[in-house]
């Protein structure tokens, strides 16, 4: 974690203060903005510091898979459970448990996950067993889960029982004095990597990085930085000019998409240069270089139906 503003400062004080303490952490912050990162901070400053550290994008995950992931499962408990398999409560005794995207919980999921952090006990998939552990809980969201509380979407006695102590991640365009700093730091890293020394970021380059409004966050940035590493040539990095932000709407009512608009717009057109298809070669996932069951996902997640995005038969 790179920074020197006041709003990262605050979190560092933050992080300072629950650290050492078993107390559950929920973080909430935009995507991109580092919260696996803050977690790992938590969990080194801790006393469970020498335990394990296991983390978990629930988002990349299907409910059905979700149970297995978390619990584990007994051999024979479904159709494929050749042998019993540890789940993450298991392999986070004694140290840090991280889940994200904790808001994609069904609320079956969330009953079952209240009483583990009441009793730390559970019972694995297909087991009678009871276990027990002692895992330090971190959690985190980029949604308003009180709004999906008065929706009945979320339950309002997990989340209070995840909500003891919140952080609160600022994004980075609330943090731009640590720019300068991320992108030395970025820098570095990929020139180091890609075998490139370079004296320093040219004047209008970092205008140009403090300027712009930074949707993705540090994670973006990061990427920014890896692309102008591998297309500079001279002694000094060169940021090219970004894209205009993407806009919907007529000329007399343009506004800027969301963040979760454009990934939505993104992946329908990729379904649809891929003609529907989502995994195996030249597949949707392939082409967005991620795991085809985190593309799935993502489809169940948005919402997103067969006819927006499968090409109709002649």
């Amino acid at each position: 974690m790179i920074g020197s503003s006041i709003p990262f400062k605050k979190l560092a004080g933050m992080i300072e203060h629950v650290a050492g303490s078993d107390t559950t952490v929920m973080l909430i912050g935009e995507t991109g903005v580092g919260k696996e990162l803050v977690a790992q901070a938590i969990h080194r400053h801790s006393r469970r510091a020498q335990g394990p550290f296991i983390a978990i994008n629930l988002a990349s995950l299907s409910p059905e898979l979700i149970a297995s992931e978390l619990f584990g499962h007994e051999k024979g408990a479904f159709t494929g459970a050749a042998h019993s398999r540890q789940g993450r409560f298991e392999m986070a005794s004694e140290g840090t448990l991280f889940l994200d995207d904790i808001d994609t919980f069904t609320l079956d999921i969330q009953a079952k996950m209240l009483r583990v952090l009441e009793a730390k006990e559970f019972e694995r998939v297909g087991g009678c067993r009871t276990l027990k552990t002692r895992f330090r809980l971190v959690a985190a969201s980029n949604k308003n889960i009180e709004s999906l509380v008065k929706k009945g979407l979320f339950r309002s006695d997990f989340y209070y029982r995840l909500n003891v102590f919140p952080i609160r991640i600022p994004p980075l365009r609330e943090r731009k004095e640590d720019i300068p700093e991320l992108t030395r730091h970025f820098m570095e890293m990929f020139g180091a990597k890609t075998g490139k020394r370079f004296k320093g970021v040219s004047d209008k380059s970092m205008r140009r990085l403090s300027d712009y409004l930074w949707p993705g966050n540090v994670r973006e940035l990061r990427h920014v930085i890896e692309r102008a590493v591998l297309m500079s040539r001279g002694e000094y990095l060169q940021i090219p000019p970004f894209e205009a932000p993407l806009l919907h709407g007529d000329k007399q009512s343009k506004r800027v998409l969301t963040l979760r608009e454009v990934e939505i717009e993104h992946i329908t057109n990729v379904l649809k240069m891929s003609k529907g298809r989502i995994s195996g070669k030249g597949g949707a996932a392939e082409i967005l270089d991620i795991k085809p069951s985190t593309l799935y996902a993502k489809v169940k997640r948005f919402g997103l139906k067969r006819g927006d995005y499968k090409p109709k038969k002649q």
